[in-house]
């Protein structure tokens, strides 16, 4: 695979260089023993700045000087010095999980809020996926068709079910839709459309029809998943920006239940399976 410029100093980052530090570093690799006029060419970090880093990475042993004019530098083993950034951050990252945890069962004090708010897809769906992993009993979805978030989650909604769960998740399908015969999500996802009352002797009134309408509004390109009726993460996505989307987790007593009772009821009068 041909990595990007970018993603190397992207990558350098996430292992804790800083931006000119992974500059750097990056144009060391890339150009083997070097100058710091080839480095300040290649990675555009300035003299000043090349001479801390390289004096810095000297002395922790990340790189080898060769004396003479001009002075060369060069990694001194790239694979060792990857492989140790990686283990270093493994191992923070191990003792912030062991802090955190500690602080977590110290802390005595209740949460006095019952709902909380992410901002933007991504944190809504890596938010959906922990709320899934962390369920005990049931977890109850709906969503639409187009939305993404069911089936993005459906292995760990298979994995739920593997180990015991009740699970049940309903994607809901416009009349006008047409479900592909090749989809597939682990056999986990039921698909319905709304019920043609035309052909039937029960007649949608005003107010059914207002519930219908919000209901096929709210599962349209959003997601509503509930856990162990306990919580409640409500996800608002009107399909086009990304960044305003917004998921809502609800735990105020009593509310998740009511909230998957209505959907239920709901799925059962005014919606068939299909």
């Amino acid at each position: 695979m041909k990595v990007t410029l970018t993603s190397m100093i992207r990558n350098l980052e996430k292992l804790g260089l800083k931006t000119n530090e992974a500059k750097v570093l990056d144009a060391l690799f890339r150009l083997g023993p070097s100058g710091v006029s080839d480095i300040h060419s290649f990675s555009s970090v300035p003299r000043n700045k090349i001479y801390e880093i390289l004096g810095r990475l000297a002395e922790s042993g990340v790189v080898e000087v060769q004396p003479g004019r001009p002075l060369l530098y060069r990694v001194s083993n790239p694979e060792k010095i990857v492989t140790d950034l990686v283990e270093e951050y493994a191992r923070a990252g191990e003792e912030i999980k062991g802090t955190v945890k500690e602080l977590e069962s110290n802390r005595k004090e209740v949460d006095p809020a019952y709902a909380w708010v992410v901002k933007g897809r991504e944190a809504a769906r890596r938010r959906l996926a922990d709320l899934i992993y962390s369920a005990v009993k049931e977890i109850f979805m709906i969503g639409g068709l187009h939305s993404g978030y069911i089936t993005q989650v459906s292995s760990s909604l298979k994995a739920a079910r593997d180990r015991g769960l009740i699970t049940r998740a309903v994607c809901m399908v416009s009349p006008m839709e047409t479900i592909s015969p090749d989809i597939s999500v682990n056999g986990m996802v039921e698909y319905r459309t709304i019920r043609d009352f035309s052909k039937g002797s029960r007649e949608m009134d005003r107010r059914d029809m207002e519930i219908m309408h919000g209901f096929r509004d709210t599962a349209g390109y959003g997601c509503v998943a509930i856990i162990d009726e306990a919580m409640a993460f409500n996800i608002v996505d009107e399909g086009r920006y990304p960044e305003k989307v917004t998921g809502i987790l609800i735990r105020a007593p009593g509310a998740p239940r009511i909230q998957k009772g209505t959907i239920e009821r709901i799925l059962s009068l005014y919606t068939r399976k299909l």
